[in-house]
């Protein structure tokens, strides 16, 4: 298991109080999460949690090491959102220049459409049989 993965799984643990609730609710099961927290430990070369046949809790490390984990975790969580808000959809100005003819029977008819599919786009759409340079508008 990976070094993200071995954090969830602590930091779930360390939330849940116990290895079989943290393994539910990453739907793992609990050994997995087991052999997740003890590789966690041995490359800290530390223990985080003090266990007992009836109770898991942290130990003062695991404490201090839950804390910024549990950050870190959090974090990252918000960078996704962040890309995933704004996914691949097109934005921005789009400046379109075609013939008079043309634009009138085969792009007109789907202007509505294609602004309903791409709302953040911002379309700049130039009828004109005269030729024109896009970038300078002329």
């Amino acid at each position: 298991m990976d070094k993200f993965s071995a954090l969830r799984a602590f930091v779930e643990v360390a939330e849940a109080g116990g290895f079989s609730s943290a393994g539910r609710r990453l739907e793992l099961a609990a050994s997995s999460v087991v052999r997740a927290v003890d590789a966690l430990e041995a490359s800290l070369g530390t223990v985080l949690l003090n266990r007992t046949t009836r109770q898991v809790t942290l130990s003062d490390a695991g404490a201090v090491y839950y804390a910024r984990a549990k950050q870190l975790l959090e974090e990252l969580a918000e960078a996704d959102a962040l890309v995933a808000d704004r996914g691949d959809e097109p934005s921005g100005p789009l400046r379109v220049s075609v013939p008079v003819a043309y634009g009138v029977r085969r792009i007109a008819p789907h202007v509505a459409a294609f602004l309903a599919r791409y709302p953040k786009l911002d379309l700049d759409l130039q009828l004109t049989d005269e030729r024109v340079d896009l970038v300078t508008g002329r």
